[in-house]
């Protein structure tokens, strides 16, 4: 889970996108951002999905799977 929480925080600046655009973005709570970049949760697959095509990255890349 650690792995996710890093690659979403890396990716999301190198995106220059806050935590609010996301949230925005795939409608849930900035709670719900900042607990899955502590690795207190994960995203379903569908937020999952809808993460990947707001910061136009792979799944793979959020996952770490190389």
């Amino acid at each position: 889970m650690k792995e996710f929480s890093d690659n979403l925080k890396r990716i999301r600046i190198e995106k220059k996108k806050s935590k609010r655009d996301l949230a925005q973005g795939i409608d849930v709570s900035m709670s719900t951002i900042e607990n899955w970049e502590k690795g207190k949760s994960l995203p379903n697959l569908i937020n999952l999905f809808k993460l990947c095509q707001l910061l136009e990255c792979s799944c793979d890349a959020l996952l770490g799977v190389e």
